[in-house]
């Protein structure tokens, strides 16, 4: 299979995530605005594919509301039981995370929760980036009606 440009591997995943999802160290990277490894971290061949399926993310998003339990999970959420299951254990095989472990839990929880950081505050970004252009455009609008404006006044000027 053909990696895309900005896709990244990663030796050893598991090490990754249990390197920079605990919480206190996601909390310091934020407050710091280190978040350069975290960005990366998503750009993981392994972890895109996990992520961007969103069938999966749903199943464990559900199996993480249902207080790590199976067969509530299957209920709540329309699931069938063998389906859940084959997903927990892909997420397991993929990323070395056994989320049926609460510590591997809070470890996937930190990292949907950080997808959902960064991608809010690129939002932040464009946005800001957007309306420095519309400034920068209005500013630029602003000093040709100036000159307009100035150059009418002297032609007034000059014809009275």
């Amino acid at each position: 299979m053909k990696k895309k440009k900005n896709e990244i591997e990663c030796e050893n995943l598991e090490l990754e995530i249990r390197t920079i999802f605990p919480t206190e160290i996601m909390v310091k990277a934020i407050r710091n605005n280190d978040l350069e490894r975290y960005k990366n971290f998503f750009l993981i061949n392994k972890m895109m594919k996990v992520l961007n399926n969103t069938d999966m993310i749903y199943s464990l998003k559900q199996y993480l509301i249902n207080d790590l339990n199976i067969a509530k999970t299957s209920i709540n959420s329309f699931l069938h039981r063998n389906t859940l299951i084959y997903r927990v254990n892909k997420m397991a095989r993929v990323s070395g995370l056994n989320v049926r472990k609460f510590s591997d839990a809070t470890l996937l929880l930190n990292i949907l929760f950080m997808r959902q950081f960064l991608e809010e505050l690129k939002e932040e970004e464009l946005k800001k980036e957007e309306l420095k252009k519309l400034e920068a455009e209005n500013l630029a609008t602003d000093v040709v009606n100036d000159v307009k404006t100035e150059e009418n006044l002297q032609s007034t000027e000059n014809n009275s």
